[in-house]
């Protein structure tokens, strides 16, 4: 039990103790309302007391909470819940003090929960100091970003991104650039990958797992997934709504899942603000310590943070290339932003990781809308929050393209913005998508064979799967081919987190 076992949000009850019994449960009703609690590593404690307790009520009225752990075994806290001023809490004192309720082993789908007592510390209106009530905190799940009204997409938006064309055409391209030595270790792979027009010519990184800097590979990553936000910024267009926006800073490790700010109106309580909503930090996967570091504050702190904005200095980008951006972005904030905002959803029955076997299950059932997993090739690009961490990245190369502006000839390549290829910043003619033109269409728009291109990226699946899982195949000898055989969600992590920036990059 720790910190990240604690933070999150809990609907809170609480009811006087009165010892008669009564048949009407409201008689004994003391409060009812949505507790958050961040919990930081040393323990310390801060969150709200909303109310009401739904969790997308368009109005709330809130208590701001502090406090600690005092135990973490057995777990127990304290904190106090003060109101806002000019509000209707503006005169809410109360202390709180609660343990975790012990659990049974062979309990069934038994919740996380705080049981203890509440005192009202100042009087407010015409209720003294002092009343106590016996409190309950059951944890709830976090709310995902697409139940959220205005964070989740637009159902234009899912439809397309969550198709089967889409969903290959994502995964197809991640998987064979990071396999890229391994497949090309085995005897005629390449060739017919490439024969189906999805070779990449560039590998981001060399066959120790090194980051290949001098290649340009990374401008196929910035560039494809500019095409990716360029596709869905048609969507919305066509729709009459307004594209996700980019994150303008890396979301703050105790930021809530559902933002609440002061509304216009005089009088009212604070308003939903969908556009900052959604940001939270899932809970990190049961037993999984490598998860448990990356969503933790102190990596957020002393190290993404610090990285993040080494990619926002002017003097940093003026020295690098456009594929060294790429590329360093790709296996470094952009990987970790990936893993860090993954949810690890759970079978109830099993209490497994819900989740494809590997890289290459493309079982039609993963096709469904419901599946977004921001953690896995195959349906990251569902999810609400892959469009705030991509304009984040997309913005880097807003940034690159200011640091050296004056070396740089804008050019537009298959409809976006882009620049042209000079031999020292840019290096790629055209950098790699995917071979049949953006949303799978051809070069006039029209679908000639609307299943063709579906057929192709489920052949060279099936070409991947055969040289990296067939046990007779000398691809074994590569450190990347074992990873075929993991879960997709760990290859997935595998892939983005097991590469190794060269020591000299980081002295610029």
């Amino acid at each position: 039990m720790d910190h990240h076992d604690l933070t999150g949000y809990y609907t809170y009850r609480s009811v006087l103790n009165e010892p008669d019994p009564t048949d009407d449960f409201n008689a004994i009703r003391f409060g009812q309302g949505e507790l958050f609690l961040w919990v930081g590593p040393d323990g310390a404690i801060r969150g709200t007391l909303a109310f009401p307790a739904d969790p997308l009520a368009p109005e709330k009225d809130f208590m701001d909470v502090t406090g600690r752990v005092t135990s973490w075994s057995p777990v127990t806290v304290e904190f106090d819940g003060v109101g806002r001023a000019g509000t209707g809490t503006a005169d809410f004192d109360y202390r709180y003090e609660a343990a975790l309720a012990p659990t049974f082993s062979e309990a069934v789908a038994q919740r996380p929960t705080f049981v203890g007592t509440v005192v009202r510390a100042k009087p407010h209106g015409s209720e003294p100091a002092g009343v106590t009530a016996s409190l309950v905190a059951v944890r709830r799940d976090l709310l995902p970003p697409k139940r959220i009204p205005g964070v989740a997409l637009i159902p234009e938006a899912v439809q397309m991104l969550a198709s089967r064309r889409h969903r290959l055409q994502h995964a197809v391209w991640h998987t064979v650039r990071g396999q890229w030595h391994a497949l090309n270790a085995v005897p005629d792979v390449a060739q017919q990958i490439d024969e189906r027009a999805w070779w990449p010519s560039r590998p981001p990184f060399r066959p120790d797992r090194t980051l290949e800097l001098e290649n340009g590979a990374g401008e196929d990553f910035l560039f494809m997934h500019r095409a990716m936000i360029a596709m869905v910024g048609d969507v919305y267009g066509k729709a009459g709504a307004t594209p996700p926006a980019g994150w303008t800073a890396i979301p703050t490790a105790a930021v809530p899942q559902t933002v609440y700010v002061p509304g216009a109106e005089t009088g009212q309580s604070f308003v939903f603000a969908p556009g900052v909503s959604g940001f939270m930090v899932p809970p990190p996967a049961r037993d999984d310590d490598t998860d448990r570091m990356f969503k933790a504050p102190a990596f957020l702190s002393g190290v993404m943070r610090p990285l993040s904005n080494l990619f926002r200095s002017p003097r940093f980008l003026s020295a690098l290339t456009l594929g060294q951006l790429g590329n360093m972005l790709e296996f470094t904030v952009h990987g970790w932003m990936h893993v860090r905002w993954t949810q690890t959803v759970y079978d109830p029955a099993a209490g497994e990781p819900i989740g494809r076997s590997s890289l290459f299950d493309i079982d039609p059932k993963w096709d469904d809308p419901a599946n977004d997993d921001l953690g896995d090739f195959y349906s990251s690009h569902v999810h609400p929050t892959f469009w705030r961490l991509h304009g984040w990245i997309d913005d880097r190369i807003n940034e690159w393209a200011s640091a050296n502006a004056d070396r740089l000839i804008p050019r537009t390549v298959d409809g976006i913005p882009w620049f042209a290829a000079d031999g020292r910043l840019v290096l790629a003619e055209q950098p790699f998508t995917w071979p049949t033109g953006h949303g799978g269409h051809d070069g006039h728009g029209h679908h000639p064979d609307p299943d063709a291109d579906v057929r192709v990226m489920e052949e060279v699946m099936e070409i991947m799967r055969t040289a990296l899982t067939e046990p007779q195949r000398s691809a074994d000898a590569i450190p990347t081919a074992g990873v075929a055989r993991l879960p997709a969600r760990l290859a997935f992590r595998e892939l983005l987190l097991g590469v190794t920036v060269p020591d000299e990059v980081m002295s610029k």
